[in-house]
């Protein structure tokens, strides 16, 4: 080295070790001056910190430890010398563990946790795991969640640990039940279902999605649906300490990859470990359909649809099946949709009566580098370059244009075509040999140049050296489509004049007179010999390009739309949030008021039991030390146990349905402590009244507050061919009286063979618990029913069976008549959805039921529902539907019952 770089490395270390003030060392600094100025140089050189602090060791062995430690803890209470602090810790790790392993693990996690080094948490992995010491590097490294290498290590432990049945317990073991003691940053859920390995339009979107969300006070945690096997989109993203990205192989997941089924079983899992997302914003027309199954996400989801229609073989535009009745309820239960255009948002509208206040516009997005400056084009070059980044797919026009570019000179002038890109599109009826034909064109092309995938910032910069851009899609996808590619914008960004099929969408970017348009795949060849020819490129004004490509930049979509969007999500200060802990073996009747919670901004964690044990007391312990109130749905298992373990300042709810007071379950109330519960809720008083008899309960802890209902959800017009069907939810168990709605449908059938029945819910004959012993006389009572089914003249095909789906409101459009068969109930809510939805009640008397309901509902037994339903479908109803869903929002509604709720809480006064 000359003397001059030498010099300049002196003044440099100087410098730094005096806007550290540590170029006059006090206290325990002035025993150890070289420690200090290898600590101090840079780069650092951890071999030569370690020889030093050997050299103290052997130097005052009865002293070493504490000089060094004296040392780290100065430097560690000083802001700017916290990183010579670390610098010298972890050489201490490496220096001890030379002689004594143990040793340095002591030293080690003595100070990781003031000393927070990713380079000290990899040495003392590495060490606990060498002593076998399997569970403390397990808990280390989940101190450091967002570490790549942290997360590459459990991936690599779990691997060789084996993985359970449960995915919640798996992604727990994961990221370590410590966790749950803490509370986490606010966080927004980004879900798409794509695969993030795949480099096309829809996952630059996630990409560009994720980064646009930063620099908002929120942490982003992006859900895979494929584990990622290369990095090429995530690059910037990975290693961000406000991203989070979460792959399936986290979860245990073996294949690497999720349906849209099992994401939002994830999504709900991550939500109940989080606390509540802000917002959960999904991608993909089947995701957002099984988001409407699950409850607890009720007005959190936040669809962005784009696949909700299709464009046939004759170019028009054509709503998919599954999207007529999804997205109307979609409607009903997410906070908002967001649309890539106004075009998009018209036509949601207008298909589905979405409100506009639903609909937020989040167009395309591009960085906001911009690399290239144009003013006008006055000699094109003699090998022109055409380029095109994107998918490869037949409608793409990727084929027409290298055929069209082959011969040797155009005008004069050679042609060499770039295509970037790997995501090559499988055969199609239309297109039986696509997939081979393409990839011999790119690869045996002599003028073509396939760079394969690429970064999205590299893909720019070759596209930045193009002529001429490609952008051109087939007519009939153009004619149709309500969207707007991204590579049109990128490439107005960079000023680059590009070929592309004319429709209005185009037209309103570009303007009609835009010289480049084609019509068609006939105009190909007339534009490119244009192109060449050089007169028509000077026709573009680029300076209004790169203006009309300004508004889609990162900066100004992160100002414009997502910063008012994420402070919309902040709703109580902070001084009244509240840590919720939700427990309960089936938390189906409490999602919406769960989801309610954590949109005003309290922390609701959920801690799922069987419905006679715990699933993980670990996971349970940890919430309770973290948890200012618990709400135990069902006073079974789960309320026995946190009511012998709560402490004096936290406040425990508990709400009683109908199962507790029943023979099975009755073990539970009588071993709960009542001193570890300061309010029981009932859904209905008939159902308190029993329960005070039975267990004593002091009257004083207990309240009345009904069952809810989401009446709007519920709220959609009847199916032209619903007028005589009746309908049933649930005939499990034996006390459901399936006989009663069969008698009823035998009886409506002999003068009219036109009424149905649809009966949703489990076979019992597909139920395990129904073939268990105890269950044999209840089994011969179904199998009579079943019989009758079969071998009935008025019964036979006059049934239909309906199993599970996502959501009841589509189902209900379908009934009519809404049955509540049953000897008991405590609520029954089939009877209140039904009534919301519109459809008419027949209830035999239960215990309970004229005091829930109007009273006029109840029949005295089947005879007289067939006398009042073949009354009321001669008759006009329409305004007894119209009272009936009012009683149900005045008694049950969401507004009235919510408050209530939050009240027996503790939540408001």
């Amino acid at each position: 080295m000359s003397d001059k770089p030498r010099l300049r490395k002196r003044i440099d270390h100087y410098l730094r070790k005096k806007r550290k003030g540590l170029i006059r060392l006090k206290g325990p600094l002035q025993k150890s001056p070289e420690l200090i100025h290898l600590a101090t140089t840079r780069p650092i050189n951890l071999p030569d910190l370690s020889k030093q602090i050997l050299k103290i060791r052997s130097t005052d062995p009865a002293n070493w430890l504490q000089i060094i430690e004296d040392v780290i803890v100065y430097l560690g209470e000083n802001r700017k010398s916290r990183e010579e602090a670390a610098n010298i810790f972890v050489a201490l790790i490496r220096a001890t563990a030379f002689i004594d392993a143990d040793e340095a693990i002591d030293i080690g996690m003595k100070y990781i946790d003031s000393v927070k080094d990713e380079r000290a948490m990899k040495s003392l992995t590495n060490l606990l795991l060498s002593k076998r010491r399997k569970d403390e590097a397990w808990r280390l490294l989940q101190k450091f969640q967002n570490s790549q290498w942290s997360i590459e290590k459990r991936e690599e432990l779990l691997r060789k640990e084996g993985l359970g049945e449960s995915l919640e317990e798996n992604y727990l073991n994961f990221i370590g039940r410590n966790n749950l003691e803490t509370d986490f940053r606010p966080a927004v859920l980004l879900y798409g279902d794509l695969d993030m390995n795949l480099i096309d339009g829809s996952s630059i979107w996630l990409a560009s999605l994720t980064e646009v969300f930063t620099k908002n006070d929120v942490e982003i945690h992006l859900l895979l649906k494929s584990d990622l096997k290369r990095k090429l989109l995530l690059n910037d993203l990975i290693g961000l300490p406000e991203v989070k990205i979460i792959e399936p192989r986290h979860f245990g997941i073996k294949n690497g990859k999720v349906s849209a089924e099992d994401a939002i079983q994830l999504v709900e899992i991550l939500d109940g470990i989080q606390g509540g997302y802000k917002a959960i914003i999904l991608r993909g027309l089947e995701v957002c359909i099984q988001s409407t199954g699950y409850k607890s996400l009720w007005k959190r989801t936040y669809p962005y649809l784009t696949d909700y229609y299709s464009i046939n073989e004759d170019g028009k535009r054509a709503i998919k099946p599954d999207a007529h009745a999804a997205i109307p309820d979609l409607g009903k239960v997410a906070g908002g949709f967001f649309v890539q255009t106004p075009e998009l948002a018209e036509d949601l509208k207008t298909n589905f009566s979405l409100d506009e206040s639903q609909l937020t516009i989040l167009p395309p997005m591009i960085p906001d580098s911009n690399n290239k400056e144009h003013s006008s084009v006055n000699e094109l070059p003699e090998l022109l370059k055409i380029g095109y980044s994107g998918k490869i797919a037949p409608f793409w026009g990727i084929r027409e244009l290298i055929e069209s570019t082959d011969s040797e000179f155009h005008n004069g002038r050679q042609i060499q075509v770039h295509i970037i890109g790997d995501k090559i599109h499988s055969d199609t009826p239309e297109y039986p040999n696509f997939n081979k034909n393409i990839r011999t064109l790119l690869e045996e092309s002599p003028h073509v140049i396939w760079h394969g995938g690429l970064e999205r910032e590299k893909a720019i910069e070759i596209m930045n050296d193009m002529d001429v851009a490609w952008c051109y899609r087939s007519p009939l996808l153009e004619s149709e489509t309500l969207e707007v590619s991204t590579k049109l914008i990128e490439n107005m960004q960079i000023a680059l004049p590009m070929i592309l099929t004319r429709n209005s969408l185009n037209e309103k970017m570009l303007g009609k007179e835009y010289p480049l348009f084609v019509d068609g795949p006939e105009d190909i060849g007339t534009i490119l010999g244009k192109v060449t020819n050089g007169n028509i490129l000077s026709e573009i004004d680029y300076s209004s390009l790169i203006d009309a490509a300004k508004p889609y930049v990162f900066s100004s979509i992160r100002s414009r739309i997502i910063r008012p969007f994420v402070e919309s999500l902040f709703q109580l200060p902070e001084e009244q949030v509240r840590r919720i802990l939700l427990n309960g073996h089936d938390l189906k009747f409490i999602g919406e008021f769960e989801s309610y919670l954590k949109r005003k901004g309290h922390i609701v964690r959920r801690d799922r039991w069987d419905w006679g044990q715990s699933l993980d007391s670990d996971r349970g312990k940890s919430l309770l030390k973290w948890a200012e109130i618990v709400f135990s749905e069902w006073g079974l298992a789960n309320s026995v146990w946190y009511s012998n373990h709560i402490s004096p300042n936290q406040h425990h709810v508990v709400r009683i349905h109908l199962q507790e007071i029943n023979d099975r379950a009755k073990m539970f109330p009588l071993n709960l402590d009542h001193a570890g519960v300061d309010t029981f809720v009932f859904v209905a008083d008939h159902v308190r009244d029993a329960a005070q008899k039975m267990f004593g309960w002091d009257e004083s802890k207990t309240i009345l507050v009904p069952n809810y209902v989401d009446v709007d959800r519920m709220e959609h017009s009847k199916l032209p061919n619903s007028n005589k069907t009746l309908g049933i939810i649930g005939i499990i168990p034996q006390r459901k009286r399936l006989d009663r709605a069969l008698n009823l449908l035998s009886q409506l059938r002999e003068s009219d063979s036109d009424w149905k029945l649809i009966i949703k819910g489990n076979d019992p004959r597909n139920v395990d618990f129904m073939q268990s012993p105890s269950r044999s006389s209840e089994m011969e009572y179904y199998n009579t029913q079943f019989a009758r089914m079969e071998n009935n003249p008025r019964l036979r095909d006059a049934v239909k069976w309906e199993g599970h789906t996502l959501a009841l409101a589509p189902w209900y459009r379908k009934i009519q008549y809404v049955l509540s068969p049953s000897d008991f109930e405590s609520f029954h809510y089939s009877i209140a959805d039904g009534v919301a939805s519109g459809s008419l009640p027949i209830l035999w008397p239960w215990d309970g039921s004229e005091d829930i309901y109007h009273e006029d509902w109840v029949i005295e037994n089947t005879h007289k529902a067939v006398e009042k339903i073949k009354k009321l479908s001669q008759s006009d109803y329409s305004e007894q539907l119209v009272e009936n869903r009012k009683l149900i929002r005045k008694e049950y509604g969401i507004d009235k019952i919510f408050p209530q709720l939050e009240k027996a809480m503790g939540l408001v006064d």
